[in-house]
């Protein structure tokens, strides 16, 4: 399933309970970090796995600002 931004994958995910979900961090809306933790606060025993576009070191910057690293 593809969704343009983070709010609908949240609510997706409750519904569907994923075993495992691959989330792009740079969504809009709600971004894809904030998408990706909270299965393991919402649906413990889902795995995530985080995708990004950008270069790494955007990515570690906002990984950084939402507390990940």
């Amino acid at each position: 399933m593809r969704l343009s931004t983070g709010r609908p994958a949240l609510i997706v995910a409750e519904r569907l309970r994923p075993d495992v979900a691959l989330v792009d961090i740079d969504l809009p809306v709600l971004d894809g970090i904030a998408v990706a933790a909270a299965p393991a606060e919402r649906l413990p025993g889902s795995a995530v796995g985080k995708l990004h576009a950008r270069t790494l070191v955007d990515a570690v910057r906002i990984a950084e600002r939402q507390g990940w690293l």
